[in-house]
């Protein structure tokens, strides 16, 4: 090992040198500016421009580290921080990395930003992707996680992710129209020959999703055609013979059999999809070759611990029709607590 401490046409520098290999270190201080403009340089042979692995610009104060290692943990890359760091001004990163080392506790291996904060999604190029492939593109991905409960604390709630509530004030008596805290501009829009087949501003893939408010709708609201959640059956025998469909909504298809005039017909629909609360929601449909506003159908009731539901028809003319009008029904879940 040989150091040296030298000095020379206005900058000093302590050289650490390997005697076997040559490799060298130096940390330099240029009282006068070199020919980079730089105050403090440090470099290992020829890690970075002018032989400088580490560079801090005398006017601007940037600091620039020349070391190309990346990160796969927390003790390796080409910055490694023993402790925190405060950043109180705006980070650019091309790839942002939070690795969780921590068991538990929410102040470990998390990632906090407080203010403003903008995230540029990514460019997905149509063309790239190869001839018939199935891909996944998401401009911010929470991957799926597990996370072990340790002790004998029992947890109210758990969530992958949290938001809070937000608040808002003046100076003077401003008014804001329209407050959220989260707010969805709009489905994904498409443009060039890319078709979307499905454009949806929110999309739960599977799973039941609990709504704590009140719930409003401003366009429509339903079982989206399609959906799988309905389905058809036709009636067989009489207009009292029962039927099975086993979906949230559907279309009946009832029995051509003669009904007087003002007489009512009762069936049984079995329909695993039905509780022993919730509200079968019944209707003539008027588009079909039956009669124009010549039936009523309405649920007349649903079987105790749910399977079933009642409907009964009623021909309000003042003749006997022997038709096969539709029925439609769809069910709206109901809770006793």
């Amino acid at each position: 090992m040989l150091i040296n401490l030298s000095s020379g046409a206005g900058i000093a520098y302590l050289r650490y040198t390997n005697a076997t290999s040559g490799d060298y270190w130096n940390v330099g201080m240029d009282q006068n500016g070199d020919a980079n403009g730089y105050d403090i340089v440090c470099n290992v042979n020829s890690v970075g421009p002018n032989g400088d692995a580490i560079q801090i610009a005398p006017t601007t104060g940037i600091v620039t580290i020349y070391a190309t290692a990346a990160s796969t943990s927390t003790v390796t890359g080409a910055l490694v921080l023993g402790g925190g760091l405060g950043l109180p001004g705006a980070v650019t990163s091309g790839n942002l990395n939070v690795i969780n080392t921590a068991s538990s506790g929410a102040a470990n291996g998390t990632a906090q930003i407080q203010g403003m904060t903008t995230l540029n999604g990514a460019t997905y190029t149509w063309g790239a992707l190869p001839s018939g492939a199935t891909t996944t593109g998401s401009a911010l991905t929470l991957p799926a996680i597990t996370d072990t409960v340790t002790g004998t604390n029992t947890a109210t709630n758990f969530q992958a992710v949290y938001i809070g509530i937000p608040t808002w004030t003046d100076s003077g008596a401003g008014t804001v129209t329209n407050a959220a805290t989260v707010w969805i501009n709009g489905a994904p829009a498409h443009a060039g020959s890319l078709a979307i087949t499905n454009a949806f501003a929110l999309y739960v893939n599977a799973g039941a999703a609990q709504f704590g408010g009140t719930m409003q709708s401003i366009g429509e609201f339903g079982y989206v055609a399609g959906g799988g959640e309905g389905s058809t059956v036709s009636q067989i025998t009489s207009k009292t013979t029962g039927v099975t469909l086993n979906n949230v909504c559907g279309e009946i298809t009832l029995n051509n059999a003669a009904l007087g005039g003002g007489a009512s017909a009762t069936f049984l629909v079995t329909d695993s999809a039905v509780h022993g609360v919730d509200w079968p929601g019944v209707w003539v449909y008027g588009n079909n070759s039956s009669t124009a506003n010549a039936y009523e159908a309405h649920c007349t009731g649903v079987t105790a611990g749910g399977g079933s539901f009642y409907i009964t028809v009623t021909n309000i003319t003042g003749g006997s029709l022997s038709e096969a009008p539709i029925i439609g029904f769809a069910i709206v879940r109901a809770s006793t607590n």
